[in-house]
């Protein structure tokens, strides 16, 4: 965990100076090496990626939406599967965020000691999710319709509530080929799920 970035920096600034993010730019972070998806093993080797939304860089190993003006047909259908994936980490954050509501609002202590609390909060929250989940916590997807039924969780105060300033945000070529790549396979007989076309 890497906690006690300033609040009013953005998301991406944040990440930016992490040491994840430096350590995923020297290559240096034990990734698993590039390799073609099991599904298309004439496809060029793909690296590991994570996913995040507009406000961050694009590069080789982080995947974000394209833009929203003037999207093709394919460009709305990878829009659609990545904030698929990017529902995951909004389950993660909205879940902790209900559970330890502290982090609903400011916390007026110390610096050192919201470093402590959002530590503390993260570590307990893992233990508590290694050995127990509710059902209807986080959100699902109907099996049917693929339509989100939205966890209990989203209930209260949303997260995107809490202001998030722009920050630097520049795209490498690579992540670009990346993520064109991206595009491609998920509109592929091989990478395209059946109710894609229905979602956009």
């Amino acid at each position: 965990m890497d906690v006690g970035a300033v609040g009013s920096e953005s998301d991406a600034g944040v990440f930016a100076q992490s040491r994840l993010s430096a350590l995923l730019d020297t290559a240096e972070a034990n990734l698993p090496p590039s390799e073609p998806f099991l599904e298309d093993p004439s496809g060029p080797p793909m690296p590991y990626f994570l996913v995040g939304d507009d406000a961050f860089a694009l590069r080789p190993w982080l995947l974000k939406p394209y833009p929203c003006r003037g999207l093709t047909h394919d460009e709305r259908i990878y829009n659609y599967r990545l904030s698929r994936a990017r529902r995951v980490v909004e389950n993660a954050f909205g879940i902790l965020a209900n559970r330890f509501r502290v982090m609903h609002s400011p916390i007026m202590l110390k610096h050192d000691r919201v470093e402590a609390v959002v530590m503390a909060a993260c570590v307990l929250h893992n233990m508590l999710r290694s050995g127990y989940t509710s059902s209807g916590e986080f959100d699902t997807e109907d099996p049917q319709s693929h339509d989100v039924i939205p966890g209990a969780w989203r209930n209260d105060r949303p997260l995107d509530d809490i202001p998030n300033l722009p920050g630097g945000n520049w795209s490498s070529h690579s992540g670009k080929d990346v993520r064109n790549y991206m595009r491609d396979y998920c509109t592929s007989p091989t990478g395209s799920v059946a109710w894609q076309e229905a979602k956009i």
